[in-house]
């Protein structure tokens, strides 16, 4: 009886091991996704960016020529100052899911 008892001790064990290991592999893999995911956003926020400092810089030219309105340049502002917001929080998402990535996979040193 001990021994088919110890028998289904180690064959329990292995299906932990098994279950444990599977659970890692697959925490480690949505951390790299995530980090995918925050870096095309990243790029995306960049790009939202450079087309509203684009837009901000024309129509600032058209605000002094006098072809724009004050309402279009404060509407550019505004969107140039919302992109920028984007950008710095899409930055951070970035750091944020290296980090996490890092602690899944116990990638840093304890020293």
């Amino acid at each position: 009886h001990r021994i088919q008892q110890a028998k289904l001790d180690v064959k329990n064990a292995e299906l932990n091991r098994s279950l444990v290991a599977n659970q890692l592999k697959m925490t480690t893999q949505f951390a790299r996704n995530s980090v995918s995911t925050a870096y095309q956003n990243y790029v995306s926020a960049q790009k939202q960016y450079e087309a509203a400092l684009s837009y901000q810089k024309l129509i600032d030219k058209g605000y002094k020529e006098g072809v724009s309105t004050f309402i279009e340049s404060i509407d550019a502002r505004n969107q140039l100052t919302t992109t920028q917001l984007l950008l710095n929080i899409n930055r951070y998402k970035v750091l944020v899911a290296a980090a996490n990535l890092e602690r899944e996979t116990a990638a840093f040193s304890l020293k």
